[in-house]
């Protein structure tokens, strides 16, 4: 498995059939770190829409200066390989970068100067959150309750498993 973690592999049924299940965890954080910053960029900027509107023949301008990303509020969901890697990159761009994770580690958030918040307080803060963990048990972690805790215009990256995302209590704020 290319990637971090096998919960999205059926591992008993593989090691019953002879096959062993490996993972390869660092392999592609820096890869999923920029991933979520590529993303960043494009939010802020309006790459897709802008280049769609584009090859139809519209100049639009205005309507889609966009913004910066620097000086804005970033959450980090996940403070582990991904999560320290996109700390990094939105730090060195302007960001102002805050992280949560359930194990919080005091030699990490020295080595990055990256402060560990609760979710509460990321949430309320944040103008990206970016979700770079493993799928918790229960509900999703990007629900109708978390979502009224969060800044009206955030923008929600996941980098994690589909299913840390609530899409149905997300689409109010897509239309």
């Amino acid at each position: 498995r290319g990637g971090v973690g096998v919960d999205n592999i059926d591992v008993k049924y593989a090691e019953e059939n002879g096959i062993a299940v490996r993972n390869t965890p660092g392999a592609s954080s820096q890869s999923v770190a920029e991933l979520a910053m590529g993303h960043m960029f494009a939010c802020t900027r309006y790459i897709s829409i802008a280049g769609h509107t584009m090859r139809e023949g519209k100049w639009e301008k205005k309507p889609r200066q966009g913004h910066r990303a620097a000086g804005q509020d970033s959450g980090i969901i996940g403070f582990g390989r991904i999560g320290q890697h996109l700390g990094v990159m939105a730090k060195a761009i302007g960001m102002n970068v805050v992280a949560y994770s359930t194990t919080r580690r005091p030699e990490v958030e020295a080595k990055f100067g990256i402060p560990y918040v609760t979710l509460e307080e990321l949430l309320a803060q944040s103008d990206f959150i970016s979700s770079t963990l493993p799928l918790p048990p229960g509900a999703p972690l990007i629900n109708a309750d978390t979502i009224a805790k969060m800044k009206d215009g955030v923008v929600i990256i996941n980098t994690s498993r589909g299913a840390n995302v609530d899409e149905d209590a997300c689409w109010p704020l897509w239309s």
